[in-house]
């Protein structure tokens, strides 16, 4: 069963919204476009897991996605979290293609293209988390039960390579099998069925996202984001057009769409990049509209929630996000 299935972790919707607006002259910008490459690809190397856990042969597991618990320092996050009433499984997932190879000082090495780069050594990275694991569970007062970490690199496109034998470093086609070979060792019942129901509910509510703001952190100038309406008919990224207002639609130039809610998506991503309150005047300079009364009408038909009067009004466009 699934308690907390892959989702799209904060950082990777804000630069999937922000990259498209922002000005490629912009010094972060292909910084930013490899950090949306690899946070894409790490989604999908963990929605690529949910095969592979269908094919071990344990009855009553229970599986988190994502999860990322607070710690002392900060906070560690689990790519994938497979609970048995035995033993738990700590996921780590690469979406990498190339050759990977470790060496003797436990480096990971990826060569792709005639190019080698170093990387952290995941399987330091799972020990490490397995550790903070084990002191967040003793921590909220759950009996200790084995932990067992397992690296799986999830491209289709990956050739692993090493001087030695590394058990929990592995594709995903071996993935059930060390899955099924490590729990036939721990035959142990630690949790009955209500108790490993209550552990799973409990991180999963423990579960805090990482939320920062991308435009902050990197910061960002207003003025290299572009604003406006974008047409959802329009599908090439690089040819993305700006809808304008007509009465009360929205109508794009090139394809000649008219749409009447585009405007919807546009404060969505107003609210993923800048934060959930806005006022008449900031909706107004995102969606490229002059007229006060037709943007308070716009923000009226939406039912947000507010606060203040007259043209200290803020909205709030939480609902715009659930």
């Amino acid at each position: 069963m699934i308690i907390r299935p892959p989702v799209k972790n904060p950082l990777l919707k804000q630069l999937e919204v922000l990259l498209p607006r922002l000005d490629r002259s912009n010094p972060n910008y292909e910084k930013l476009d490899n950090l949306l490459g690899r946070e894409t690809a790490g989604y999908f190397g963990e929605t690529s897991l949910d095969y592979y856990f269908n094919l071990t042969n344990i009855k009553e597991t229970l599986l988190l996605y994502g999860l990322r618990l607070p710690a002392e320092a900060n906070a560690f996050q689990i790519d994938a979290l497979l609970l048995t009433r035995s033993i738990c499984f700590i996921i780590e997932a690469k979406n990498m293609k190339g050759t990977i190879t470790f060496n003797q000082n436990d480096q990971m090495i990826r060569t792709l293209d005639q190019i080698s780069e170093t990387f952290r050594n995941p399987e330091i990275q799972a020990d490490v988390q397995k550790r903070q694991l084990r002191e967040f569970l003793a921590k909220s007062g759950f009996p200790a039960i084995p932990i067992h970490p397992i690296v799986t690199f999830t491209h289709p496109r990956v050739i692993l390579q090493s001087d030695q034998k590394y058990d929990d470093i592995l594709t995903n086609e071996r993935l059930p099998n060390r899955i099924n070979a490590v729990k036939s060792a721990h035959s142990k019942v630690v949790y009955q069925k209500r108790q490993l129901d209550k552990l799973a509910h409990f991180l999963n509510k423990k579960h805090q996202a990482n939320h920062y703001s991308v435009v902050e952190r990197y910061q960002i100038p207003d003025q290299r984001i572009r604003k406006g309406v974008w047409c959802q008919s329009c599908q090439s990224n690089e040819l993305r057009n700006i809808m304008h207002r007509i009465k009360r639609y929205w109508y794009c130039p090139i394809c000649h769409e008219k749409n009447n809610t585009a405007h919807i998506q546009a404060l969505r991503e107003y609210a993923q990049l800048f934060g959930t309150s806005i006022t008449n005047k900031q909706a107004r300079q995102f969606l490229g509209l002059e007229s006060e009364s037709a943007t308070k009408r716009i923000l009226a038909n939406l039912e947000l929630s507010s606060t203040g009067k007259t043209k200290g009004r803020v909205y709030y466009l939480d609902r715009l996000l659930e």
